[in-house]
């Protein structure tokens, strides 16, 4: 009988602490996919920014690169905002 409370007591003991690992796993995945959540939310919120700026640049080249080649086009396509604000 001795043995067979042993058993059970030391089968309790098992699965509460297998339910231990389960519930830190739970709570470990948890706090990792808020934190990739927010490293994401920053992420993309840092290529977005990037990708503006990588926008403006090219449309600031392009702009430059029309006007080096001939400057009469800056007027003719408008680039540069002040020959469309004097037509308007």
């Amino acid at each position: 009988m001795n043995k067979g409370g042993t058993d059970e007591k030391r089968h309790r003991v098992e699965e509460r602490d297998r339910a231990s690992e389960r519930e830190i796993a739970r709570t470990l995945a948890l706090g990792k996919e808020a934190l990739l959540d927010s490293d994401s939310d920053e992420k993309r919120h840092r290529v977005e920014e990037r990708e503006r700026v990588k926008e403006k640049l090219r449309e600031l080249w392009r702009k430059k690169r029309i006007r080096d080649q001939d400057p009469s086009m800056e007027a003719a396509q408008g680039f540069w905002g002040e020959s469309e604000r004097e037509s308007g």
